[in-house]
């Protein structure tokens, strides 16, 4: 007996676009992950060398000035988020009463600073994205402060 229903399959074109847009996507997050750890990696690296409060906040703003200075593309936004990064790595220090200055340690750290980058670049540059791309982009951003900025450390 016929169906009435126009069979639905997928074109070439179709699924080409469908394979670019989950490419670009998985492109756009595999950046971030990298990206974000390496931006963390002076306030943890500071953090751990010099093992007094205050000295992640310390390194992340004089890196982040310096960047400002330099001229990027976010201007002295990048001083701000210097300034909070620092406090992410600084709030894990200060948990671990600066005592602890091993490899966990050290990712624990990379993934607090991790945190607030994630957040920050989730609610400031990407506020029309879903909540399960937020996520998943803070999950990244945690994931590359622990494996780039606190193994790197």
């Amino acid at each position: 007996m016929p169906s009435n229903v126009p069979e639905r399959r997928w074109s070439l074109r179709r699924r080409l676009v469908v394979l670019v847009a989950v490419v670009a996507l998985a492109s756009s997050l595999l950046t971030a992950l990298v990206l974000a750890g390496l931006w963390l990696l002076p306030g943890v690296l500071g953090g751990l060398i010099v093992r007094k409060p205050g000295a992640a906040i310390y390194v992340e703003v004089v890196a982040a000035t310096l960047e400002a200075l330099l001229g990027n593309t976010w201007g002295f936004s990048t001083v701000w988020y210097g300034l909070l990064e620092g406090l992410g790595a600084e709030m894990v220090l200060a948990l671990l009463l600066y005592r602890g200055f091993g490899l966990l340690p050290a990712m624990l750290t990379g993934a607090g600073a991790g945190v607030v980058v994630g957040l920050l670049d989730s609610f400031i540059y990407f506020p029309e994205f879903s909540s399960a791309y937020k996520g998943v982009y803070v999950v990244l951003a945690v994931i590359s402060g622990a494996v780039i900025a606190g193994i790197g450390s």
